[in-house]
């Protein structure tokens, strides 16, 4: 048979079970590729989920970094800058929100941002700056429910 001396088989293979015999090259048929993108973007986000949004903040920065055509970038991006903004580093979310606006123009996510960055110019107390996005999102978006809250939030500036 083909089993390896002392009983156990080869590494990879599996008795008896479909798709374990090593390919061409010795890759096993069945084993996914690595998800290790996966399991990092995963990690980020359970930590912004958890309030440890310093942590996210890194995560999804190495996440962009070494992962720039994954199709979880434009979340990632999005998450960054939510993750400053929550951790009330207004500044670089601003940066980042502008980046994710400049590098994903047609997400559903930019009535969010642009809500977040007139947001975060109010709370550093740049008002005519968070007139400026509010105003901005309420003439590209005029229908959501961002266009509403950026409504109520220039009756208060």
């Amino acid at each position: 048979g083909g089993a390896a001396p002392g009983g156990l088989s080869p590494a990879g293979v599996t008795p008896g079970v479909p798709g374990t015999m090593p390919g061409p090259g010795g890759a096993t048929g069945s084993v996914p590729p690595s998800t290790g993108a996966n399991d990092q973007f995963d990690a980020a986000m359970r930590s912004f989920r958890e309030g440890r949004y310093k942590e996210a903040d890194t995560f999804f920065s190495e996440y962009i970094r070494e992962n720039p055509r994954s199709p979880k970038i434009e979340d990632a991006y999005y998450y960054k800058a939510e993750s400053q903004f929550s951790e009330g580093n207004y500044e670089d979310a601003i940066v980042t929100y502008d980046e994710f606006r400049k590098r994903f123009r047609g997400s559903r996510l930019v009535p969010p941002a642009l809500l977040k960055q007139g947001l975060a110019f109010k709370q550093l107390g740049f008002k005519s700056d968070a007139r400026t996005f509010f105003r901005e999102l309420i003439r590209l978006y005029p229908n959501t429910s961002e266009a509403s809250q950026a409504r109520k939030e220039l009756e208060t500036l």
